[in-house]
């Protein structure tokens, strides 16, 4: 049956809970299909209730259109923007992230009050594009109950990266002498064979394919290397596999197979391996039978990253291997790029340092100014599918950035929390605006100490467009045949202050007991700033928790609920048959006592305990206090 486009409210006390986190480390999502987001939803049946197969089996996720309505995410549909599966493809990593944003989830238990089901998020949606998520389940045909709160964080895509060689890639060769592998040793082209490993510079191959060449492309291949009466053999090993594969158009079809090698010496653990070596010959090697095609080999990356390369022998005559990385961007009518520019902060010096504490939180950012042109040298407008491929990369060595690096053209709600590093610059000008170029900005955030000097790379149609060319004046931005000299420092920080105390923090309780629901008899809510010299602010708390109750006796109950803070003006405090929509302040974190006239017998017997609050400030920056309550949770205050 369709799911409803409104959810219908809680309205029978079959759950006690229902709540969906993010169980994964980040929320990004690079746009390729393969990549993942883990979420979980949790359901908790009321005293007496129990959850079956078959309403575990109907939880499922929904998202929020742009009017506030919700309609269900695609179930195993890869051809949607987004969509869901209920198995994690273990070949593929999560997105990368400076700070671990899973929320830890208990795992199940044995019996049937408590379920828990995770399940698997992709996404092919264009860069930038962000979601928000809920959980369902169905307790009876025709009904359906949503989480009362969305899923915290918004899920953001990311663009999915293309790969240059040799840049982006490690890339060795190996001589094999019998049942063991030399760095450096002398060879003959006749007896010799060498073996190759490839794999991204940062990260591994997940899994590949070779790929059959068309027909009119096997019609019109290269005469291959002479090598006297031999000819060159080669053979893959895919990754994580332990079998080499001679394909028939790699090799002479005169070629002697007999002494073909079957398996490498070289690991192939998330690493492609090619095998080259060279064979005797029954016939001449250069007639028709002689000719060999590079291979095309299509690999995905423990990102869910496509990389197609082509591997082939060397157009010399050397026993040799050739590499080329074949995907491509079409040009849309542009010849050159004019123009192309790295601005840290949007300031007009070059190598600006761009400050940021090496939190994981904190972001600075960099502007890539870019101007194209067309065959006649008139600007033309670079469309978005051609910026969304413009990387930063390493100005000393041209790679992409190493990971501990947090790079994205999208900052998230969580990100928006945090300002950029404060009292940087003095009278440094901006930028001046140059008519017909367009700006990428790029939002970085690290915990990494070193600094990096950062430019831009771009290809278009096969051709490399860059700013990191130092035979060039610096700075200025107009390019020489698609080539500039301009970049920007990633400059970390360490923090320099830290506040852990009970005196470095203010607890002012204040009564909320306006709007109460149905069962709720009074609330308390407990409002937590900074008492410091330097106003800083706490701005970000990362999750809302039904932390605990105690039945008092009387029919009352008391019960601890501490709010999310991520600038939203209210948020639900929901638990069996009470829904409770609580005020929040943007600033400081809210704790609410609710009195509650219900009676919850699973609560504590003695409700004094003791809780690490954990908060951010404007800058990133960590801080905790522990807050104690007593008095059977009726009142709190700071303890150490």
């Amino acid at each position: 049956m369709p799911h409803p486009t409104h959810p219908t409210a809680n309205a029978e006390p079959w759950l006690a809970d229902f709540g969906i986190f993010l169980t994964s480390r980040s929320d990004r999502i690079l746009n390729n299909g393969h990549q993942q987001v883990e979420v979980t939803l949790v359901a908790a049946a009321a005293e007496g209730q129990v959850i079956s197969d078959e309403q575990f089996e109907s939880f499922s996720l929904m998202y929020q259109t742009a009017n506030g309505s919700c309609l269900p995410l695609p179930y195993d549909d890869d051809t949607a923007d987004w969509f869901y599966r209920t198995q994690h493809d273990e070949r593929y990593d999560y997105h990368w992230s400076c700070t671990d944003m899973a929320v830890p989830v208990a795992p199940c238990r044995a019996d049937a009050t408590v379920r828990i089901k995770r399940l698997y998020v992709h996404c092919r949606a264009a860069d930038g594009q962000c979601i928000t998520l809920l959980g369902t389940v169905q307790p009876a045909p025709g009904q359906q109950i949503v989480t009362p709160e969305p899923l915290q964080q918004e899920l953001i895509a990311e663009q999915s990266p293309h790969y240059r060689f040799p840049q982006d890639y490690e890339w060795q060769r190996k001589v094999r002498v019998g049942e063991r592998l030399f760095d450096n040793v002398a060879i003959r082209d006749s007896d010799a064979i060498l073996e190759y490993s490839l794999r991204p510079k940062w990260g591994g191959f997940a899994s590949a394919r070779l790929v059959a060449p068309p027909i009119d492309a096997m019609q019109a291949t290269n005469p291959q290397p002479s090598l006297g009466a031999r000819a060159p053999a080669i053979g893959f090993a895919l990754p994580n596999t332990s079998t080499i594969v001679h394909p028939d158009d790699m090799h002479a079809a005169t070629v002697e197979h007999d002494q073909w090698v079957t398996q490498p010496l070289t690991s192939t653990t998330d690493q492609l391996v090619v095998v080259l070596q060279s064979q005797r010959c029954s016939g001449s090697p250069l007639d028709g039978r002689g000719r060999t095609q590079p291979q095309t080999i299509e690999a995905r990356d423990r990102q869910g990253g496509l990389h197609v390369l082509t591997i082939g022998p060397s157009p010399d005559a050397r026993l040799d291997l050739e590499v080329r990385t074949a995907r491509s961007i079409a040009s849309h009518g542009i010849s050159n790029i004019s123009f192309f520019r790295v601005a840290g902060r949007g300031l007009a010096a070059d190598a600006v340092p761009c400050r940021l504490y090496a939190n994981g939180s904190q972001q600075t950012y960099v502007d890539v100014i870019i101007e194209a042109v067309d065959e006649y040298g008139i600007p033309v407008t670079v469309p978005d599918s051609i910026l969304a491929e413009v990387r930063l990369i390493d100005y000393n060595t041209g790679s992409t950035m190493p990971p501990g690096y947090g790079v994205s053209r999208t900052q998230s709600r969580i990100d928006q929390r945090f300002n950029y590093y404060q009292n940087q610059f003095g009278a440094d000008p901006s930028l001046p605006i140059r008519p017909n170029t367009q700006t990428i900005r790029f939002f970085y955030k690290t915990y990494q100490s070193a600094n990096v000097r950062i430019a831009a790379r771009l290809v278009i149609d096969g051709k490399t467009y860059h700013t990191h060319d130092r035979t060039l004046p610096p700075g200025d931005g107009t390019t020489v045949a698609g080539r500039s000299n301009s970049s920007a420092i990633i400059e970390p920080r360490a923090v320099d202050y830290l506040y852990n105390r009970p005196g470095d923090f203010s607890l002012v309780r204040h009564d909320a007991s306006d709007h109460r629901s149905n069962g709720v008899r009074d609330i308390d809510r407990y409002h937590l700033t900074f008492r410091s010299a330097i106003p800083h602010r706490i701005v970000y708390y990362p999750q809302s928790q039904s932390l605990s109750w105690d039945y008092n006796g009387n029919n009352i109950t008391n019960w601890i609920f501490w709010s999310v803070l991520l600038g939203q003006s209210s948020v639900t405090a929901a638990r069996l048959d009470i829904s409770q929509s609580l005020n929040t302040p943007n600033e400081g974190v809210s704790l609410f006592r609710l009195k509650l006239d219900r009676t919850w017998i699973e609560g504590e017997s003695n409700g004094n305990w003791d809780y690490l609050c954990n908060v951010q400030d404007e800058n990133g920056n960590h801080h905790s206090v522990w807050v104690a309550v007593r008095d059977r949770m009726n009142v709190m205050w700071l303890t150490n």
